[in-house]
């Protein structure tokens, strides 16, 4: 149930997934199966998406970055999408500096839960998810970033007044970030 293969597109699953051989032969032909005739089911893996209509998509926050990598997307539109392949990256050039995006609210917003997905193209190896209550506090950590699998999405419970959230990391490389920041009605 972690992983949606029926809503991964044809072609990132067929060179990623497949490719791996790490599913049996007859959940592979169900799920191609399936993106051929969505109506038909895919088998015992789950295809509803992962944010549900209890949560308001629409939050209004600005998307801020320590830098861009021209080759992502770098979009509210990315960081609100169902599709793991839609990201967010910084530039990699930060060699031993904080590198962060993050998600900045117009004014102060209740967060109830917060959905978080790897990039589908690798997963998580460090980093951290934060957030900060106010402009004058100071970042706390709400979740380590390890152990999560390409096109992983984890649901945290926060329950926290935000101006802002963010993954931060000061490792040298990418940091990328697939995220769905919602508030329960």
């Amino acid at each position: 149930d972690l992983v949606r293969f029926g809503l991964m597109n044809g072609k990132y699953f067929t060179t990623q997934v497949y490719a791996l051989d790490v599913l049996t032969a007859e959940d592979s032909s169900t799920i191609f199966a399936y993106f051929h005739y969505p109506e038909g089911l895919c088998g015992s893996f789950n295809t509803n998406p992962r944010m549900q209509d209890s949560l308001l998509h629409g939050l209004d926050y600005s998307l801020r970055m320590s830098s861009k990598d021209n080759n992502a997307e770098n979009s509210y539109e990315a960081l609100t999408s169902d599709d793991a392949d839609r990201i967010c990256r910084t530039s990699g050039e930060e060699k031993d500096r904080e590198t962060w995006i993050e998600a900045r609210f117009q004014a102060r917003t209740w967060v109830k839960a917060i959905e978080i997905g790897a990039p589908a193209a690798n997963g998580w190896g460090g980093g951290e998810l934060q957030y900060i209550s106010s402009d004058e506090g100071s970042w706390k950590t709400l979740l380590k970033l390890g152990g999560f699998d390409a096109a992983e999405t984890r649901r945290m419970e926060l329950m926290e007044t935000v101006v802002a959230i963010r993954v931060w990391g000061k490792n040298p490389g990418y940091k990328s970030m697939h995220v769905s920041v919602a508030k329960l009605k």
